[in-house]
């Protein structure tokens, strides 16, 4: 079982360092996370379509409602948007057994998809997005940006909830491409007030040898 350790958070693969000062001819990289919607309207029309598709007796809410409901955290490139996250392929499971299964800490297979959607739908609703800007050098982006690529296309790693089975969450997951973490760990409710205390311009670069 999988622990999502603090003792990471510095964890940079590859060659990636911060600096102290903003590099000349930069690029940016932007990490952005939410919490999820708790307002009782919310949970309980999430909950109903649950029943529902438990049921056969409706669709159950759409991917970009799950993600409202737990929180997401999504990475974007040169621009706010769009924003790309980590999520579990399910395959063919119904979504009120997906659930039910990432919070029995059971694990998923990975996939990087644009969840730009589930953003916008969350400051429709007025939650808070915190962000925080990555000024890299030209260098740094470049070996950040291969790396996601790389993960987009067919990424190996396995999703869990925090302390499951997998390898990482929305939350963790970033940390696998290079960008430093604000926290290491996964769950929410810390990781958005370990990025609200970040500084929310840093500056990446490569180490030199």
């Amino acid at each position: 079982m999988t622990e999502f350790k603090e003792d990471i958070s510095a964890a940079k693969p590859g060659d990636i360092i911060e600096l102290e000062a903003e590099p000349a001819n930069p690029k940016r990289i932007y990490l952005h996370a939410f919490r999820g919607n708790r307002n009782k309207e919310f949970i309980g029309e999430f909950n109903s379509k649950l029943a529902a598709k438990k049921n056969n007796e409706g669709p159950g809410p759409e991917e970009w409602e799950c993600l409202v409901y737990t929180g997401h955290v999504g990475v974007s490139f040169e621009a706010l948007k769009p924003i790309y996250g980590f999520n579990p392929n399910t395959g063919d499971d119904p979504v009120h057994v997906v659930m039910a299964n990432l919070k029995a800490q059971k694990a998923y297979p990975g996939k990087v998809t644009d969840d730009t959607k589930a953003f916008d739908e969350a400051a429709k609703k007025q939650l808070e997005i915190v962000s925080i800007e990555y000024v890299c050098s030209k260098e740094a982006y470049n070996e950040i940006k291969a790396a996601f690529d790389k993960e987009k296309g067919a990424t190996k790693l396995c999703y869990s909830f925090p302390t499951g089975a997998g390898d990482c969450n929305c939350a963790t997951w970033p940390v696998n491409i290079g960008v430093p973490l604000p926290s290491a760990n996964g769950n929410m409710v810390h990781y958005i007030e370990a990025m609200k205390e970040s500084p929310k311009r840093r500056y990446l670069g490569l180490k030199q040898e």
